[in-house]
C-alpha cells in the first residue's frame, strides 16, 4: 500500500481520526495497530523477518541493560577497590559484547540474505554459465525482500548499539519498542530514526492542533506534487531513453540523465515530505532528510544535505567504530612513527571513509556499478580532504575570490556534474559495461538540434507533458531557492487570510489530481528508494 494510493489516503484518514478520538495516553496504541495493519497489508510473508529483528534487538538490549544495572548495583553496594571494579567491568562488557555480536550477525544476516541473496545467486549462475553448467533454474529460486528492511534494520541496530554504549537505557515494554520499528510513515524509505528522538514522541500522545494539521497537509501536498507530477512524469522520459539500448546519442542521453537526477530527488524527497507531513498532523516531528542538496558547493557538503539520516547513521555507527578500532589505531601508529602526526590522522580518515563509502555503495545495490558509485563519492571526498591545502594555495595563486556569486555558481554546477550526472549514469544503466556504453554514446554525437526539431517529444512525453515537466522542475528550483534563503513558505501561507489559504490548498490539490502521472493502468509507481 503506497502513500500515493487511494487506499492509503483512506487508511491515513481513519488512523488520524482514531488517534484523536482515543485518550491521549492510549494514542500510541492506535499508531501501533495502524502500523501493524499497514505492514501486514504489504504482505504477511514479510512479518516473520521484522518480527525476528524486533525480538532479537529488543531482548539483546534488555540483556545488556540488565547486566549494566547489576554491575552498577554491585559497585554501589560492595566496597570494591579499583582493580576489582576493573575486572568486574571487563567481565560484564565481554558478556554483553558477545550477545551484541550475535544479535548483529542475526539482523545483518537477515538483511544480507533477503536484500543481496538474489544478486549473489545471479552471480553464481553467471559464473557457472561461463563453463556451460546450470546448478539451478533461476525460476526455482525466489528470495523476497521485506518492506523497508534496510531502514528498520539500521534503526534497530542503532538502538541496540546505543544501549550497549550506555547512551540510554533499554525499553522495557516490547510493544512500545515495536512501534518505534514499525511506525508506518517512516518504514518505506526512512528517515532512519534514532530511538531517543522518535520513541518519546510516539508514546507521549499529542493534542489536536488545527495549525499543525494545516502545516502537515501542506507538506504532504508538496510531497505528492513532487512525486506524481514531477518524478513519475520524468520517469517516462528516462525509462524510454535508457531502455532504448545503444540507439540514443548525445544530448538525448544527457537530458535523460539530468531528468533522472531530478526524478530521484523529487521522488525521494517527495516521500520524505509525505512522511513528515502525515507525522506532523499527529504532532510527531521526523528528522530532516533533505536540505536543498543540489545547491551544494562540494561533494562533502552534498552528503550533508542528501539522505541526511543515512549519512549520520554511517558516521555514528560505522565511521566512528572503525576509526577507533585496534587495527586502524595500529596502522595509524605505524604511519605516525614513520611520517609524523598528520600522516597518522590521515590513515584513520582514509580507512574509515573508505569503509563507509564501500558500505554505502553496497547498501544501495549488489552490482559492481553501486560499488563504483560508492567509491567514486568516497574517493572525491578523501581526495579533497587530503589536497585541501594545495587547493587553497591554487586559488590564491589564481587570485580566485571564492565569495563571488560566479565562483559559488561554478562550485554548484561542478558538484552537480560530479554527483548528479556522471555516477548516476552507471546506477541507472544497471551495470558498469552498460554505463560505459551510454557514456560513450553521450559524447559520440553533438546533436544539439534535438532541442529544436521536436524529436524530444517521442521519448515517452508529448509536447504538453514534456514542457509541464520542465516548468515543474523550474517551480521546484524556485521553491528550493526560497528555502535556501531561509524563507518559510508554509509560514507565509499561514499568515494569509482564510480565502487565500484555501485557494492555495485547492490549486495544489487539483494540480496533483489533474497533472499527476499514475503509471500504467492508473497504478501508482513504486518509490525509487524503496528498493534500497
Amino acid at each position: 500500500m503506497l502513500f500515493t494510493s487511494i487506499g492509503f489516503i483512506l487508511f491515513l484518514c481513519i488512523t488520524v481520526l482514531l488517534y484523536f478520538i482515543f485518550p491521549i495516553n492510549k494514542r500510541w496504541s492506535v499508531l501501533l495497530i495502524a502500523s501493524s495493519v499497514f505492514y501486514c497489508l504489504a504482505g504477511i510473508k514479510y512479518v516473520l523477518f521484522i518480527a525476528v529483528t524486533s525480538f532479537v534487538t529488543y531482548f539483546t538490549a534488555l540483556f545488556i541493560d540488565h547486566n549494566y544495572s547489576k554491575l552498577d548495583q554491585r559497585f554501589d553496594q560492595d566496597d570494591l577497590d579499583k582493580e576489582q571494579r576493573k575486572i568486574l567491568k571487563a567481565k560484564c562488557k565481554k558478556k554483553c559484547k558477545s550477545v551484541l555480536v550475535a544479535a548483529l550477525l542475526i539482523t545483518l544476516g537477515i538483511l544480507f540474505y533477503t536484500k543481496f541473496g538474489s544478486g549473489l545467486l545471479d552471480f553464481v549462475q553467471n559464473a557457472f554459465d561461463v563453463i556451460g553448467v546450470q546448478p539451478f533454474e533461476t525460476s526455482e529460486v525466489s528470495i523476497i525482500v521485506p518492506l523497508g528492511i534496510s531502514y528498520y534494520t539500521f534503526s534497530s541496530i542503532g538502538y541496540v548499539l546505543d544501549v550497549y554504549w550506555r547512551r540510554y537505557g533499554a525499553e522495557k515494554e516490547f510493544f512500545k519498542y515495536l512501534l518505534y520499528i514499525l511506525y508506518f510513515p517512516h518504514i518505506l524509505q526512512g528517515p532512519i530514526a534514532r530511538y531517543d528522538k522518535l520513541s518519546p514522541q510516539l508514546i507521549s500522545g499529542h493534542k489536536f492542533d488545527y495549525r499543525r494539521i494545516c502545516f502537515g497537509i501542506q507538506l504532504m501536498l508538496w510531497g505528492y506534487f513532487k512525486k506524481l507530477v514531477i518524478a513519475d512524469r520524468l520517469a517516462l522520459f528516462v525509462n524510454t531513453v535508457y531502455g532504448a539500448g545503444s540507439s540514443q546519442k548525445g544530448f538525448v542521453i544527457l537530458l535523460a540523465t539530468f531528468f533522472y537526477s531530478m526524478q530521484v530527488y523529487a521522488d525521494f524527497s517527495g516521500c520524505m515530505d509525505m512522511a513528515a507531513g502525515m507525522s506532523q498532523i499527529m504532532g510527531i516531528e521526523l528528522a530532516t532528510n533533505f536540505r536543498q542538496p543540489y545547491f551544494s558547493k562540494s561533494v562533502e557538503e552534498y552528503w550533508r544535505r542528501w539522505h541526511i539520516t543515512l549519512g549520520a547513521w554511517f558516521k555514528d555507527y560505522l565511521y566512528m567504530p572503525v576509526s577507533v578500532s585496534n587495527t586502524v589505531k595500529k596502522w595509524s601508529k605505524k604511519a605516525k612513527d614513520k611520517w609524523g602526526n598528520q600522516a597518522g590522522k590521515r590513515v584513520i580518515m582514509v580507512i574509515s571513509l573508505g569503509v563507509v563509502w564501500l558500505a554505502t555503495g553496497i547498501w544501495h545495490g549488489t552490482g559492481w556499478n553501486y560499488v563504483l558509485w560508492g567509491m567514486w563519492n568516497g574517493s572525491i571526498i578523501i581526495g579533497s580532504t587530503l589536497l585541501e591545502k594545495q587547493y587553497i594555495l591554487l586559488k590564491q595563486k589564481l587570485h580566485i575570490n571564492d565569495q563571488t556569486y560566479g565562483w559559488k555558481a561554478f562550485q554548484m554546477v561542478r558538484t552537480f556534474i560530479l554527483i548528479g550526472i556522471f555516477p548516476r549514469i552507471f546506477t541507472r544503466a544497471g551495470s558498469i559495461s552498460r554505463g560505459i556504453e551510454i557514456l560513450k554514446n553521450m559524447f559520440s554525437e553533438f546533436n544539439i538540434w534535438v532541442f529544436f526539431d521536436q524529436s524530444l517529444y517521442q521519448y515517452g512525453l508529448d509536447r504538453k507533458d514534456f514542457w509541464l515537466a520542465v516548468y515543474s522542475i523550474i517551480l521546484l528550483t524556485v521553491v528550493s531557492i526560497l528555502k535556501e534563503r531561509g524563507i518559510q513558505i508554509r509560514e507565509s501561507i499561514a499568515k494569509r487570510n482564510i480565502v487565500i489559504r484555501w485557494i492555495v490548498y485547492y490549486v495544489a490539490f487539483f494540480s496533483i489530481v489533474i497533472f499527476g502521472i499514475y503509471g500504467a493502468g492508473y497504478s501508482a509507481s513504486d518509490f525509487v528508494y524503496m528498493k534500497f
